[in-house]
């Protein structure tokens, strides 16, 4: 499940360019071409062309989802007024694709630099990304993580001493060295006579540059028109380390980085989620409040610069030993039945391990109708054992301890030898089983029968 970031507003006041694919085409009636495209600022920064052959096709129906704005490569560009003309800084937002990831030749993506030297070029024909936003400098950013030929987002931030680029909300680029210079003939879909080829559905240019929130608030609006949420993390899992602990591990399953993730968990089917821990760095947390024998729902939350995504949940099993109870002594000389109950609420349990501290002395295989193994030879002393259980998404728990008291019986005749050395008796020989004495042949005399008359009774005749 996706759901957009909160925050504040668009910063409409500085919003001096703004074109959509859905909104202000102005198409020729000779070809349909995209004659002009109209800013819906409300500035008038409207972006035109010269020539038929300078206009790019409009599509009512991209790979985005909605209506694009297509440019050859050849020719086609939108000049604009010098609305940046004398800025100290600003703030670009473009969604577009690419034709190609590897053009043969290099593809300018504007003109908002002041010199042909400075060209913008997405990309470049080595893939790499070049940008000259509001510098005399032509920066090589390097080679996006995100395919420049699939639909992404993005944006650029030029200032004194400081420019920045962020790919889908994740900095791309970043140096406190720039001097500020913004051209009075700027274009679109041109940088310096190399033209862009591939798709634009939305330009967004602001004359400053924007804080942290109002970034966010810009991720949230054109998340929520395009969905570039990030795909939720995949791959929960919950891995048990002690009774009272589980690593909560996942996947980062998304083409857009998650910026930080949440985890949390729920008691019961019923329960309520809360948050159990925050993830910037890697993708696994520590529950160390967890209560042996008690059902949880665990889910991460993965956040972007666009919004929220949610995992599908998961619960490990739970596991408890119950034989013998927790406390008891066993006598024994050939072997221990140890039995344990499990249960997994959202899929089966697949095997139960049993332990006795970290060695592994069994394991009861998943076709078992009770989860039971056989300990043979268990020394005559003090265990502590646990159990493990593990369903079939590879999720885990540990039991609480229970603790075993085994007695020796070496002769197996059910007297401990420690019983039998107080006995008196032979721990080696087994002990007879008692048995009534047998009566004597040669004694014909008759049994003695006692009877006990109540005072009150009354003999008859």
């Amino acid at each position: 499940m996706v759901t957009p970031n909160s925050g504040v507003g668009l910063p409409l006041a500085d919003l001096k360019l703004w074109l959509k694919a859905d909104s202000g085409v102005v198409r020729n009636n000779t070809n349909g071409t995209v004659g002009s495209w109209i800013d819906q600022s409300g500035n008038g920064n409207n972006a035109t062309t010269l020539y038929l052959s300078d206009q790019p096709q409009w599509l009512t129906n991209s790979a985005s989802g909605g209506p694009a704005v297509r440019f050859d490569g050849v020719s086609d560009h939108f000049i604009l007024p010098g609305f940046l003309t004398g800025a100290t800084q600003a703030e670009a937002y473009v969604i577009l694709r690419a034709a190609t990831n590897l053009p043969s030749s290099s593809r300018g993506l504007w003109r908002f630099g002041p010199q042909s030297g400075a060209s913008s070029y997405y990309p470049h024909y080595n893939g790499h990304i070049y940008d000259s936003f509001g510098s005399t400098i032509n920066r090589d950013l390097g080679i996006p993580l995100h395919r420049a030929d699939e639909f992404h987002l993005y944006n650029a931030n030029a200032g004194a001493a400081q420019w920045n680029s962020w790919i889908n909300g994740r900095s791309f680029y970043t140096t406190n060295v720039n001097t500020v210079s913004f051209p009075s003939d700027p274009m679109i879909g041109d940088a310096w006579n190399s033209e862009f080829a591939g798709d634009m559905v939305e330009v967004m240019i602001f004359k400053r540059g924007l804080s942290i929130e109002e970034r966010c608030s810009v991720g949230r609006y054109l998340n929520y028109k395009y969905q570039f949420a990030n795909s939720p993390p995949s791959s929960v899992r919950a891995t048990a380390q002690s009774s009272t602990q589980l690593s909560i591990s996942w996947n980062d399953n998304g083409s857009l980085d998650p910026t930080s993730y949440t985890v949390d968990r729920k008691t019961g089917a019923t329960g309520s989620y809360l948050q159990i821990a925050a993830v910037t760095n890697g993708f696994l947390c520590l529950d160390s409040s967890v209560v042996p024998g008690t059902n949880y729902y665990y889910r991460v939350t993965g956040s972007n610069f666009f919004g929220d995504s949610f995992s599908t949940e998961i619960s490990p099993p739970t596991v408890t030993i119950t034989n013998p109870p927790s406390g008891t002594t066993i006598v024994s000389s050939t072997n221990l039945v140890i039995g344990a109950s499990a249960f997994d609420s959202d899929g089966t349990v697949t095997q139960v391990q049993f332990f006795e501290g970290s060695l592994l002395l069994g394991t009861a295989p998943s076709n078992s109708s009770a989860f039971t193994f056989n300990w043979t030879n268990a020394f005559p002393t003090p265990h502590v054992l646990t159990a493990e259980a593990w369903d079939n998404a590879g999720n885990s728990r540990i039991s609480s301890a229970n603790i075993l008291y085994v007695a020796w019986d070496t002769d197996g005749d059910g007297y401990s030898d420690a019983q039998e050395i107080a006995n008196g008796t032979n721990p080696f020989v087994p002990d007879a089983p008692w048995q009534p004495p047998a009566p004597d042949p040669s004694d014909h005399t008759p049994p003695t029968i006692f009877l006990d008359e109540p005072s009150n009774a009354t003999l008859l005749p």
